[in-house]
């Protein structure tokens, strides 16, 4: 009995932990630091999708923020920090 109780309890545990990570899908909260300008911005879903709307704008194809080279991601905040 003792290792069923036990066993239950593991499985409340596990489940309380991943629950957060399922509640908030595939986005990721990440803080990326923006050198050029100094300060932090919050890569959420919003963020995400203003980074779409620069990707459009200026007629780039879609790549991971974090794939792009320090040039491109300079470029990016300059246009963010205007728009």
């Amino acid at each position: 009995m003792r290792r069923i109780s036990h066993l239950l309890g593991t499985i409340f545990l596990g489940a309380a932990l991943i629950t957060p990570v399922i509640a908030t899908g595939c986005s990721e909260r990440v803080t990326v630091y923006d050198r050029w300008h100094g300060d932090r911005h919050h890569w959420d879903d919003r963020e995400e999708v203003v980074y779409r709307g620069y990707l459009t704008e200026n007629h780039r194809d879609y790549r991971e923020y974090k794939r792009l080279s320090r040039d491109e991601q300079k470029q990016y905040w300059d246009w963010r920090h205007k728009h």
